[in-house]
């Protein structure tokens, strides 16, 4: 038998479901809204020992060990933010309408941005009920849940539209003012849309640049936009398609609005839209309607595409509808078994901790969101039923269950390339009954274990760590396009940067074994870390020849790209036809290092590198130019490091632009000191 356990996630009492209070990035770092707080669960680098809970009869994931919670943002920490200028704001006409602004701050709502194939990271939308809009993301390798501010749309507004700025404050007229005060907002793809006061839609690019604006004459509520479709979201309940004009495809309903989500499904768009006790489905002009026997508020849409496509509707008040779309009606279908498994689960555990051992109690359910196509994340409360119910803020709580579905419904969630600390986490969530456990205690008495698991984890390291091939590339001769063609977007690569940093993860559990007198315990430990240093060799040849192959008869002569390439092809045995360089680095500390081409002497060992001055430094493990300077960039499991600011160098630059993150383990990197 086995089981995922639950998180607690204290101190937290989410938004109302109008709000989305749980949002999941790419990189499986899901952020729950409390209006004041804003708390976050995100893989994390696991203890082998500690994550799988195993004896004879039950094996137990502590998904503690693979996520890590912590607050993005707390009162202080939004008074600290950019946010409250409307304070500062003046009419300079006498055009002022009737205006409430909000004094304390709040989140209303939040958002994660797709994640970027350079950085393989996403950043965070946050929209505060003083119609103001930041978007934050992390910066410190040593500070995970400290978030700084990337863009503050107010800023980016008032450039805008050119609003004056004299002795500290802003001086607007009415209709300037409803331009600037956000009430929603999305992203898609590179791009941020934003609703304002006035109702117009304002789509910006990455570099916050007006892509579109687009002005409503109706009240807009919200906003989707997924699969190249965007939706109007009235206040009336209506709904409203974009493109090269404006069409309504639903006109007001008296029932409110709840959710909706649009899929692409066999070559079709579906927008899946829930009103209050019915959910349509809008397939090109034709509409289907269902009516879901249900007044409650629907907080989850989740959508599994198999041969049919299934759809569950999750309610405020635990209920779950599955219902079955096959193109030409909607059907309801029974629920996944486990479902009824969580809900006994979680009104057992209920019962048990009560004083009262009658007291019943009744499910809140927050949301759901898939975590793979297999487990579904699922964020709820137990409250005693039909009592009034009072707690004080340091005795709240939701719990984060991860459900296993016992039969599939499909693809559940579009593939994406994340860090390998995402791909760790799925990992264990998807395989952790047959993952070997590791057992310290080597002695005597312990070796009837030891003829068990040994064995176990042979077989397992040569299923999961065996390196995949790379494929020789066909190149273009742009060194951009060809880095993310080849590189960033290789699902081989990615394979073997998996492949890496679970062999890290295995390296770490099996330390004890390196002097260990049996000869079975320790040809483990050599086969591991001979599949760990053959993947980060292959991983390392594999970028050398690519930029060889793509700068193949180009003779460069910036110093600092020519210093690069030798020095790569050297650490590989690979010699190229250039001269020996003379390369000055450092900005307040400035060493002098000689490189030659055609001289074995010139080597790099050890990811360090000899002055002239004699003095050994570290070099960026991307391009081996010498890090002189204390700050630089850290992978997040603290192995690697890479070269921080610009080098005017282009294929230097581009490299560290095109792939921002640790080439080898396929994790983030943030700026730290070594």
């Amino acid at each position: 038998m086995s089981s995922i356990a639950d998180i607690k996630l204290n101190r937290v009492d989410l938004a109302l479901a109008r709000h989305d209070p749980i949002q999941l990035s790419d990189n499986l770092q899901l952020t729950l809204n409390s209006y004041n707080e804003l708390t976050i669960v995100e893989p994390r680098f696991p203890s082998y020992h500690n994550a799988i809970n195993k004896n004879r009869h039950r094996t137990v994931l502590n998904t503690k060990e693979i996520f890590s919670t912590g607050t993005i943002l707390y009162s202080e920490a939004v008074s600290n933010l950019p946010v409250g200028r409307f304070k500062d704001v003046v009419f300079k006409n006498a055009d002022e309408f009737y205006n409430i602004t909000a004094q304390d701050p709040i989140i209303v709502e939040h958002r994660w941005t797709s994640i970027s194939h350079r950085t393989r990271d996403s950043w965070l939308g946050v929209l505060f009920n003083t119609g103001e809009l930041l978007v934050l993301g992390r910066e410190n390798h040593n500070q995970s849940y400290n978030y700084k501010v990337k863009i503050n749309v107010f800023e980016a507004l008032v450039k805008l539209y050119q609003i004056p700025y004299y002795e500290g404050r802003w001086y607007v007229s009415a209709e300037e003012f409803k331009r600037l005060r956000l009430k929603y907002f999305v992203f898609h793809g590179n791009e941020l849309v934003v609703v304002d006061l006035s109702n117009r839609i304002t789509i910006f690019d990455s570099s916050m640049t007006v892509v579109k604006q687009i002005d409503f004459a109706k009240e807009i509520a919200k906003l989707s936009w997924e699969n190249d479709t965007l939706l109007i979201i009235g206040k009336d309940n209506s709904l409203s398609l974009v493109g090269n004009d404006i069409r309504e495809i639903y006109s007001p309903q008296r029932g409110q609005f709840q959710k909706v989500k649009i899929i692409q499904y066999k070559d079709k768009t579906l927008i899946i839209a829930v009103f209050m006790s019915k959910v349509v489905i809008f397939e090109n002009d034709n509409v289907f309607e269902y009516d879901t026997e249900t007044w409650y508020t629907c907080t989850s849409i989740v959508t599994g595409k198999g041969q049919s496509l299934s759809i569950v509707l999750a309610y405020e008040d635990a209920t779950i509808l599955t219902l079955l779309f096959d193109g030409n009606n909607i059907s309801k279908i029974s629920n996944d078994l486990s479902w009824s498994l969580l809900t006994e689960k979680a009104l057992n555990q209920f019962q048990i901790s009560s004083e009262d051992a009658t007291t019943e109690g009744s499910i809140i359910l927050h949301g759901i969101q898939p975590i793979t196509d297999k487990i579904l994340g699922v964020v709820y409360k137990v409250l005693p039923k039909n009592a009034l119910h009072f707690r004080i803020p340091s005795e709240l709580s939701v719990n984060l269950a991860f459900i296993q579905l016992e039969s599939s419904m499909g693809l559940l969630k579009e593939p994406v390339i994340n860090t390998s600390i995402a791909r760790l986490a799925c990992f264990y969530l998807e395989n952790f009954p047959t993952i070997p456990v590791v057992i310290d205690d080597l002695t005597m008495s312990q070796l009837d274990k030891i003829d068990v698991f040994i064995p176990s984890l042979h077989v397992f390291v040569s299923e999961v760590l065996q390196p995949r091939e790379l494929p020789k590339p066909t190149i273009k001769g742009d060194l951009q396009q060809d880095l993310i063609d080849h590189f960033v977007q290789n699902n081989d690569v990615v394979e073997n940067q998996f492949k890496h940093c679970l062999a890290t993860l295995l390296l770490a559990a099996l330390g004890n074994f390196k002097t260990s007198d049996n000869g079975m315990i320790g040809s483990l430990y050599k086969q591991v870390k001979h599949f760990h240093t053959t993947l980060e060799e292959s991983l390392r040849r594999y970028i050398v020849e690519l930029l060889i192959q793509i700068n193949q008869g180009k003779h460069g002569k910036n110093e600092v790209d020519r210093f690069s390439l030798i020095a790569q092809g050297l650490q590989l045995g690979l010699k190229l036809n250039d001269d020996k360089v003379i390369l000055k680095v450092g900005m307040n500390f400035v060493e002098e290092f000689i490189i030659d081409s055609q001289d074995d002497s010139t080597t790099i060992s050890n990811n360090m590198i000899t002055s002239t001055s004699g003095y050994s430094w570290t070099t960026c493990d991307l391009t081996r130019i010498p890090i002189v300077d204390r700050k630089t960039k850290i992978d997040e499991l603290g192995s690697f490091k890479y070269l921080y600011g610009e080098q005017n160098a282009p294929i230097v630059d581009t490299l560290r632009h095109v792939i921002d993150y640790c080439y080898i383990s396929g994790n983030r990197i943030y700026t730290g000191q070594f």
